[in-house]
């Protein structure tokens, strides 16, 4: 369950990240890419991968 829990908090804190450049150009359009992703299943929108999987610790991977 601790892998479940750091997952969630990365991601969280991605998303938290992704609301404080709302005001950006990136921002907004990566914010609208989230926005279209709601109700799919996690990995179903390649255009989202690079917003949560770039830069993600290694060990998250497993």
């Amino acid at each position: 369950m601790e892998e479940v829990k750091l997952i969630r908090n990365e991601m969280k804190d991605r998303v938290q990240k992704l609301i404080a450049q709302k005001d950006t150009s990136d921002g907004k359009a990566n914010l609208a890419k989230l926005r279209h992703g709601i109700g799919k299943k996690p990995g179903e929108m390649p255009e989202l991968w690079d917003v949560f999987f770039n830069k993600m610790s290694p060990e998250l991977f497993s």
